[in-house]
C-alpha cells in the first residue's frame, strides 16, 4: 500500500529551510544531522508553560547527549537526568553542578556506582536492592553520605514504550517498603525520595495526568506505611511528538490545570516535598533535528523503485529500529518543481534488506545527487543507531544558531 509522508508534522517554526540544509550538506558532507538551537529554546519554554510552576524540569540526556545541546539546556536553567557514566561525564564537562543531576538506569555497574559516589549528585536513583547494598558499602568505605531515591514500579503504563508493569525498571512496592522500614541498615545512605516512570512517547495529555495520579498514589502509600516523608519525588514524564500519519499532538495547554490539581493535592499532604521532578528529552530535542542524506542511485526492481542513500539505519535507526513501513516526515529538498510523485522505497547503503527508511512512500522522484531530509530527528537519532554496522562511519552533527552553522559532532563524538 502506498503511503504519504506526514510532512504536516514538520514544525512551523523550524528554521532549517531547504537552503540551510543544502548549505550544511555542501560544507560538512552527507549523511549529517542538523539541529535548530532556537527551536530547542522554544520547546523548553513551551513545556515550562504547560507544567505547573512547582515542577522542576530535568533534561533526559539520553535523547541527545551532544555536549553543545547539553549546554543549551544548561543555559536555560535545566537540571539533568543521566543514565550512564558517559552521560555523567558529558554533563559535568559543561560545568553543570552535580547537585542538578540525577543518575537513573536499571543496570548501573559497580564501576559506575563507584564513580557516581565521587560527586555530590542530587540523587542516585536506585533500581534494586543490590544497588542499595553496593552504595552502602561504597559510601561507608569513603566515609561519606550518598543521596539516593528509590525507583518504584507501580504497575503498567501507557505510551509507545512501556516502562511500568512487568519490565526491568525499578522495584516492586514491597521491596521498596522493606528498604525504607530497614533504613537503619543503610546508615551511610540518605534516602531523599522516590522515582517512577510509566511510559513514554505519549500523545494524550490525560495519560500524563493518569500516570501522575498512579505514581503519587503509590508514593502516598509508601510514605504512610513507612512513616517516612521525602523532599524529592520524580513522576517521570513521557511527553511525545508525532512522527507518523494519523498521529497528532494534543493541546498541551489543557494539561496544566488538571496536573496542577493532582500535584497540589499531594503537596497538601506532604509539605516537606521540595522538588517534584519531571523528565523530558524527545519533546525538547526531537522537533529540532533533521537527518540529511544524499541519493547515490535510483533503480527499479520488479514493479518497485528504489532510491539508494548514503545514510541508512546504521546512522538513522534510532529507537524505532525499523522505520520504513511507517514513514516519518520526509522531503526531497528543493523538489517543488517536480510534480512526478510516485511510490518510492528509500534504502541506505547497508548489505541487509532491513536497511529501508521508507517503503512505498509517495515522494517526488529524485535524481542522483539530490538530498533527502528526514524530520523530527533530533532525539534518539545518531546515538541510538548501530553506527559501527558495516563500518561506514558516523555523520557529522551541525547546529544552526544565530543564523550560522556550527560543527558540534564528528566521528560519533561531541566537539566541545
Amino acid at each position: 500500500m502506498n503511503k504519504n509522508s506526514p510532512i504536516h508534522h514538520i514544525p512551523e517554526t523550524l528554521r532549517l529551510t531547504d537552503n540551510v540544509l543544502i548549505e550544511a550538506s555542501e560544507r560538512f558532507g552527507t549523511p549529517l544531522y542538523v539541529y535548530d538551537a532556537d527551536l530547542m529554546n522554544e520547546r523548553w519554554n513551551l513545556l515550562h508553560s504547560i507544567l505547573p510552576k512547582n515542577i522542576t524540569l530535568f533534561y533526559s540526556v539520553k535523547a541527545n547527549p551532544n555536549i553543545s545541546i547539553i549546554n543549551i539546556f544548561k543555559e536555560l536553567g535545566a537540571n539533568f537526568e543521566i543514565a550512564s557514566h558517559g552521560e555523567l561525564s558529558a554533563v559535568l564537562q559543561t560545568g553543570v553542578s552535580p547537585r542538578n543531576i540525577i543518575f537513573i538506569g536499571p543496570g548501573k555497574t559497580p564501576h559506575e556506582l563507584n564513580e557516581a559516589t565521587h560527586y555530590d549528585l542530587k540523587a542516585i536513583v536506585v533500581e534494586s536492592k543490590r544497588e542499595v547494598e553496593d552504595l552502602q558499602i561504597l559510601s561507608h568505605n569513603k566515609g561519606k553520605k550518598t543521596a539516593i531515591a528509590l525507583r518504584i514500579n507501580p504497575g503498567r503504563g501507557k505510551g509507545t514504550i512501556i516502562m511500568g508493569g512487568a519490565t526491568q525498571f525499578g522495584m516492586e512496592k514491597q521491596q521498596a517498603l522493606d528498604i525504607l522500614i530497614n533504613a537503619n541498615r543503610y546508615s551511610d545512605l540518605k534516602i531523599i525520595g522516590l522515582h517512577a516512570y510509566l511510559g513514554t512517547g505519549i500523545l494524550e495529555w490525560r495519560t500524563i495526568v493518569e500516570h501522575t495520579e498512579i505514581i503519587l498514589h503509590t508514593f502516598d502509600d509508601l510514605q504512610k506505611i513507612s512513616g517516612k516523608e521525602f523532599s524529592f519525588i520524580d513522576v517521570g514524564g513521557g511527553f511525545g511528538i508525532p512522527y507518523y500519519e494519523g498521529e497528532q499532538s494534543p493541546n498541551w495547554n489543557e494539561l496544566r490545570e488538571p496536573l496542577y490539581r493532582v500535584i497540589n493535592e499531594y503537596l497538601e499532604k506532604y509539605s516537606k516535598t521540595e522538588i517534584i521532578a519531571v523528565e523530558s528529552g524527545r519533546f525538547l530535542t526531537g522537533p529540532s533535528g533533521v537527518f540529511v542524506t544524499r541519493v547515490v542511485d535510483v533503480k527499479k526492481s520488479g514493479n518497485k523503485k528504489f532510491v539508494i542513500l548514503d545514510g541508512g539505519t546504521n546512522v538513522f535507526g534510532g529507537d524505532n529500529r525499523y522505520r520504513g513501513f511507517r514513514p516519518t516526515p520526509i522531503k526531497v529538498l528543493n523538489s517543488y518543481n517536480n510534480t512526478n510523485i510516485e511510490p518510492l522505497t528509500l534504502c541506505g547503503p547497508l548489505c541487509t534488506s532491513a536497511d529501508q527508511l521508507a517503503v512505498d512512500t509517495l515522494l517526488p522522484l529524485p535524481n542522483i545527487g539530490n538530498l533527502i531530509a528526514f524530520y523530527q530527528a533530533g532525539a534518539y537519532g545518531l546515538t541510538a543507531s548501530p553506527g559501527l554496522f558495516l563500518s561506514h562511519g558516523f555523520p557529522n552533527e551541525i547546529i544552526y544558531e544565530d543564523n550560522k552553522l556550527h560543527l558540534i559532532g564528528k566521528n560519533g563524538m561531541s566537539l566541545a
